[in-house]
């Protein structure tokens, strides 16, 4: 009996190595070939620009990034806009700019730039569908332009950054 035990746990491991290693070198039988081109995929096409445009539109976004951290908010909405207008595909950029001027909405309870935030968020996700953080932006700035519809008073200005 004990031989015949075994044998059959030898043979299970046989079975389960052979259809390892057969696994492993198959390909997966769940993806599936794409359709169209890479080039024409949704959010992959990058139009071709030139190496001193990319050059500034990566100094504008680093600049733009920088003024933030620092909370010069209007320098930095004018430098993010500029590297928008230079790479309007680039999702990265967009969410920064909306970012800021999401901001700068909410801090003067300005409607005109958290709708403009807005439209760059709702671009972001037709850009690219599966970031997390267009999607989040987007739900927060729909709530807060229905709070400023409904007339709902400014916020508190103890929340706001004091100057000197």
């Amino acid at each position: 009996m004990r031989t015949d035990r075994l044998s059959s746990i030898r043979l299970s491991a046989a079975v389960l190595a052979a259809a390892w290693t057969i696994s492993s070198q198959a390909s997966p039988a769940w993806k599936p070939k794409m359709s169209v081109p890479r080039s024409f995929a949704v959010g992959t096409y990058r139009p071709e620009i030139d190496k001193n445009t990319e050059k500034r539109f990566y100094k504008l976004l680093h600049q733009g990034k920088a003024l933030i951290k620092s909370g010069e908010y209007t320098r930095a909405d004018r430098l993010l806009e500029n590297a928008v207008e230079l790479r309007p595909e680039n999702v990265a950029a967009r969410l920064e700019h909306a970012r800021v001027l999401l901001t700068i909405g909410y801090l003067t309870w300005n409607r005109v730039k958290v709708q403009k935030a807005y439209r760059h968020i709702l671009h972001a996700v037709k850009i690219q569908p599966s970031n997390r953080d267009a999607h989040y932006l987007s739900i927060l700035v729909a709530n807060l332009l229905e709070r400023m519809r409904h007339g709902s008073k400014e916020p508190d200005p103890a929340y706001r950054k004091k100057s000197k």
